[in-house]
């Protein structure tokens, strides 16, 4: 009896011992399985994450894209506009200039033919008198 009694704990101690195990490793495998949805989840949150960081990073870099081709735009338009004011502001310059000369040339003009008449008058003047002295009757006398 007593080898019997012997056996029969024996193969409950086994039996709770393997029970204990069996428990053991399915916590263990939980605990695995629970790190595992948990790793999942975060490596999840992460890719969402980034996606959204690429997005905004895609769309703030197209909208400055954006911006530097409109600027470079506006800097061509002004240094075309600019171009044609330097044009003009040249051609105006250059308008002055003649119309000084222009209006040089015809002060010339009228300040020699101004001397060139009061030449002539004083000569006609002078003309006049003489003729006059020597058909004056006291001439003779």
């Amino acid at each position: 009896g007593s080898s019997a009694r012997a056996f029969s704990f024996t193969f409950n101690s086994a039996m709770v011992l393997g029970v204990e195990n069996y428990d053991a490793q399915r916590a263990a495998v939980r605990s695995a399985q629970k790190q595992e949805d948990e790793m999942r989840k975060l490596m999840r949150d992460c890719a969402q994450q980034l996606g959204r960081l690429q997005a905004q990073h895609a769309k703030e870099r197209s909208e400055a894209e954006g911006l530097a081709e409109t600027l470079r735009k506006q800097a061509k338009a002004l240094k075309g506009e600019l171009q044609a004011e330097r044009a003009q502001a040249v051609q105006a310059a250059r308008a002055l200039k003649r119309q000084h000369a222009d209006n040089l040339r015809a002060h010339v003009t009228r300040a020699t033919a101004d001397t060139l008449r009061r030449e002539v008058e004083a000569s006609i003047l002078r003309h006049a008198l003489d003729d006059e002295e020597a058909f004056s009757p006291s001439a003779g006398a």
